[in-house]
């Protein structure tokens, strides 16, 4: 890659998370979030976020000419959404990983 393609996708990354971080803000999303979360369970406050927030962001990049990279944020974003609500599911599947039988869905002492 060159140059200026480094700048403009950093721009663009800069931007789309400056754009969801103000979208985020100006709904009160993140209330909403965890409220939808409690009340309503994971997969639809999941389908609240992707709704919201990752599919304004996921338009944006596919309208500048990004749409592989669309793809890969929408499923990063949402990842990394999924670890901020439920941080042990996270650190547990971290722990299942570097254990002596990895993935096996529990961790060895």
């Amino acid at each position: 890659m060159n140059r200026k393609k480094i700048n403009k996708l950093m721009s663009i990354l800069i931007t789309s998370v400056l754009f969801s971080i103000n979208a985020l803000e100006s709904v009160h999303a993140i209330e909403d979030v965890t409220n939808s979360y409690k009340k309503l369970g994971e997969k639809q406050a999941r389908n609240f976020i992707a709704q919201r927030v990752i599919q304004k962001i996921k338009n944006k990049l596919i309208a500048v000419g990004f749409s592989a990279l669309a793809g890969y944020i929408s499923s990063t974003l949402m990842s990394a959404l999924q670890n901020i609500l439920d941080p042990g599911t996270a650190l547990a599947k971290l722990l299942d990983k570097k254990d002596g039988f990895g993935q096996n869905g529990y961790i060895e002492v």
